[in-house]
């Protein structure tokens, strides 16, 4: 059974924030295709995690203005915003077309870049992510 993406978000929410008594746990937020208004999302999680005591790490592919405590590791990818600027003049199956090749190319770019290497050798106790990341 398939559980729609909202419902797997509360899922997290509850895990990571439903108890105070947690002691601070290390979070790894992937988020390396995001436009920049799903940052508004992010900003929020990663504030709400950090006012709980969690240590959070975001990657992401270009500066934004995390919370205060938020370490950012920035990913040298091309700006999706910048990607897609132009597709949606092909329909809808143009659009469906470029958008899974750009979410792949972006995706092993990621998964290949030194900055995600760094990361991967680190120790985290929950992941987080985008519901962009590589599923193209």
């Amino acid at each position: 059974m398939c559980v729609p993406a909202m419902r797997v978000w509360w899922l997290v929410m509850v895990v990571v924030l439903g108890t105070q008594e947690s002691l601070g746990s290390r979070v790894l937020m992937l988020t390396p295709i995001a436009f920049k208004s799903h940052t508004i999302f992010y900003r929020a999680l990663d504030k709400a995690l950090v006012e709980h005591g969690h240590e959070v790490t975001q990657v992401l592919p270009f500066n934004n203005s995390a919370a205060s405590g938020v370490r950012k590791v920035v990913l040298p990818l091309p700006n999706i915003n910048d990607v897609m600027s132009s597709v949606f003049n092909d329909g809808t199956i143009g659009f469906m077309k470029f958008s899974s090749k750009v979410q792949s190319e972006i995706c092993m770019a990621a998964l290949t870049s030194d900055e995600f290497i760094e990361i991967r050798k680190q120790q985290f106790d929950v992941v987080l992510l985008s519901e962009w990341l590589c599923y193209g």
